[in-house]
């Protein structure tokens, strides 16, 4: 995907996340949010001279990005241009 992207004329940025240990035990749901989706997306913006970007969320990333842009939606923050999901759960009414 990434690849295809960039054959597509797309500048790509990947976070990965680390498996916590103890120097990050304290760290909360919210913490990732606006550490990692918030801090991640202003740094792209800045980088690339952007006001707005496309998003892709995988599995526990995904529902950590549903949650940011339901917090920017309140917020009326409109810097994600758009969201795609991979193998990431929204809904957990039934889990």
């Amino acid at each position: 995907m990434i690849r295809w992207l960039t054959g597509q004329g797309f500048t790509v940025f990947v976070a990965s996340w680390v498996n916590p240990d103890q120097q990050l035990a304290a760290k909360t749901f919210e913490d990732y949010m606006l550490e990692g989706i918030y801090d991640a997306t202003q740094q792209v913006m800045t980088q690339c001279g952007v006001d707005r970007v496309n998003t892709v969320g995988h599995c526990i990333g995904g529902t950590l990005l549903s949650v940011a842009l339901a917090h920017m939606a309140v917020r009326g923050d409109k810097r994600i241009n758009s969201a795609t999901f991979f193998a990431a759960q929204q809904d957990f009414a039934e889990a």
